[in-house]
């Protein structure tokens, strides 16, 4: 089993990919047309499955931010507010 870079990702090979390899040093190009067909089917649904899994990611990380936003209390405008500490020095 050799293993090859993906997207500058290392993987080894799967088993479709194998028999795909075998197929073509075999010259049946039939056989390697079906299994290259199914591998792009498997490649389509982990990509769509990525796809999902990255906008639930991006739902789940706004809803978090709007629940922080609420939870966070502002101040009203007319409390108080410490002076600085630069500020307070020239009163001494």
């Amino acid at each position: 089993m050799k293993p090859f870079t993906h997207r500058f990702i290392f993987c080894p090979k799967d088993d479709l990919e194998e028999r795909l390899e075998v197929a073509v040093k075999e010259r049946q190009f039939k056989v390697a047309e079906k299994l290259n067909k199914q591998l792009m089917q498997h490649d389509f649904a982990v990509k769509v499955a990525q796809a999902v899994e990255c906008r639930d990611y991006a739902k789940r990380k706004a809803a978090d931010e709007e629940r922080a936003k609420k939870r966070k209390r502002s101040k009203p405008h007319w409390a108080f507010e410490q002076k600085a500490k630069w500020e307070s020095k020239g009163n001494m």
